[in-house]
């Protein structure tokens, strides 16, 4: 991070996750990515090397104690994994019999393996 002189306020984000108040003629180290767009907007411009060196500390534009506020601007929704299918053929006799009762198929115990799954499977 290279230090700005800030012409003008402004809110910007050194990482891309949050934000920072920059305000008007303070000098603060902005990322590589945010000076691009700062001195490009005409809100900021590089620091000059002769006033750093042995003049005064410069004014950060960003109060330490501050807090730094997260802004989230992208519309997240959270789903669940989507439901597998069992893979039948690998599910024991004793299982598919309880799977046909549970989707409504009707089916005889001695039914056979074979048998039940093409049912499950037409339905």
């Amino acid at each position: 991070m290279k230090l700005h002189h800030i012409l003008k306020d402004f809110h910007g984000s050194q990482t891309g996750h949050d934000f920072q108040v920059f305000k008007a003629d303070t000098t603060a180290p902005l990322s590589d990515s945010l000076a691009v767009i700062a001195v490009g907007e005409g809100w900021a411009k590089p620091a000059e090397p002769d006033t750093l060196v042995g003049g005064p500390h410069p004014k950060l534009a960003v109060e330490p104690d501050a807090p730094i506020v997260l802004v989230e601007h992208r519309e997240t929704k959270v789903t669940g994994p989507d439901e597998t299918k069992p893979d039948l053929a690998a599910l024991s006799q004793k299982e598919l019999l309880a799977l046909a009762k549970e989707r409504g198929i009707p089916v005889k115990f001695g039914t056979k393996k074979e048998a039940v799954l093409a049912l499950l499977a037409a339905a």
